[in-house]
């Protein structure tokens, strides 16, 4: 889970800081069965990001405002075996459209469980701004135990109207900045041809609209090229070769599918066709402006890791038939780590590969296998239902 660290350079604050709950593992476990209960939805909180609050040239702001946050209060579900606190929600996107910045696709522990009431924080960088664009979607939560069991899905409406536009805009050729200027050229004309008095309030109202506050943040600046298999790949310890070395080979393995029937099934995956491309991060700072007057610098935690994307052929195939899943397939690397982890996917294709079916409907599908130092650690499959759901297929080992 990634903790988020955020503080401002404007006026002294304290640093900006919330606590999200840890990733949920699961641990296999025949003698529990039974599913946990499902959530209750308590209470909701959102809360938009929010520009500095400037009366004349005095402007305050604080080490949270460029955070947008959703604050669920759910009532905790319950397990014969697990305790409340080791319980994992599963968080997916039923419907609708999430605000800019907010991914959702996750299984986590509860921030907090406290008198039998579950807290889950939703975090993302939703701009120092005054300006803020609607939202309407369904969450879906799914309580899972240590075991994997899962209970019933709760469904939660989350919509915010937005904010209208308020401040400073860069506009090419003028803007709020060049028709304030323009007030001033007029009022320094009037008083040369009129006498007309312009008083020290009235210039300095207008000069705050000729300006406008810069707020920097730091962000990633990707440069895409493809490479060849032996090149050295940026801060990465490895080539692509070593990836596929790590990567490639034949396993037998038992997958479980929806209904906890076990497959036995056979994984390859070999170099495919067509080169690979490497993704070079780097930092770099990224500047939005609104209307008044200074610079204030939001700090963020941001990961710009070394990406390699290399084409690989994939084998999933189970003794009964079950599974059948050839072809085309892309592996890359999850982090800049070493022994790095390595996902090697494919899309499904409903007219050539075999996958347990879904209970619902379903548009298409996916499969993962990941790999660590010349093992495989795990494969999974799914479905992608409409609405941007997703149903579980296979996994294992």
């Amino acid at each position: 889970m990634l903790a988020l660290l955020v503080s401002l350079a404007v006026s002294p604050a304290f640093a900006c800081k919330f606590a999200t709950g840890s990733a949920h593992e699961v641990v296999a476990n025949p003698d529990d069965t039974v599913a946990p209960t499902a959530a209750t939805e308590e209470g909701v909180s959102i809360v938009r990001g929010v520009g500095p609050q400037c009366i004349g040239p005095s402007c305050s702001s604080t080490s949270c405002d460029g955070l947008g946050r959703i604050e669920l209060s759910l009532g905790a579900a319950s397990d014969d075996v697990s305790a409340a606190e080791n319980i994992g929600y599963r968080l997916r996107v039923v419907e609708g459209a999430l605000p800019d910045g907010l991914a959702i696709d996750e299984t986590r522990r509860a921030d907090g469980i406290a008198d039998g009431t579950a807290s889950l924080v939703l975090l993302w960088i939703d701009e120092a701004e005054d300006e803020q664009e609607p939202f309407d979607f369904v969450l879906g939560v799914t309580p899972i135990d240590e075991a994997g069991n899962e209970g019933e899905e709760l469904s939660i409406s989350l919509a915010d109207e937005g904010r209208a536009a308020g401040g400073c805009a860069t506009v090419h050729g003028g803007g709020a900045g060049a028709l304030a200027l323009g007030f001033l050229a007029a009022a320094a004309r009037g008083r040369r041809s009129r006498g007309a008095r312009v008083t020290p309030t009235v210039v300095l109202s207008l000069a705050l609209l000729a300006g406008c506050h810069v707020t920097s943040r730091p962000g990633c600046d990707v440069v895409e090229r493809e490479v060849a298999d032996d090149d050295a790949l940026g801060d990465l310890s490895f080539t692509v070769t070593d990836l596929v070395a790590a990567a490639a080979g034949t396993f037998t393995v038992d997958l479980r599918d929806a209904a906890a029937a076990l497959h036995t099934t056979t994984v390859s995956t070999v170099r495919g066709e067509g080169p690979a491309t490497f993704f070079d991060a780097t930092y770099t700072s990224v500047e939005t402006r609104r209307l008044g007057f200074g610079r204030d610098t939001l700090m963020i935690g941001v990961s710009c890791d070394d990406t390699v994307e290399v084409p690989m052929t994939i084998d999933v195939v189970s003794t009964d038939g079950a599974i059948d899943v050839s072809g085309d397939a892309l592996a890359w690397n999850e982090r800049t780590e070493d022994p790095p982890l390595i996902t090697v996917a494919r899309e499904i294709d409903p007219a050539t590969d075999v996958i347990p079916p879904p209970e619902g409907d379903a548009e298409a599908g996916h499969i993962e296998v990941q790999y660590r130092d010349g093992a495989l650690t795990s494969v999974s499959a799914w479905w992608d239902g409409k609405g941007g759901e997703y149903e579980q297929a296979i996994e294992g080992p």
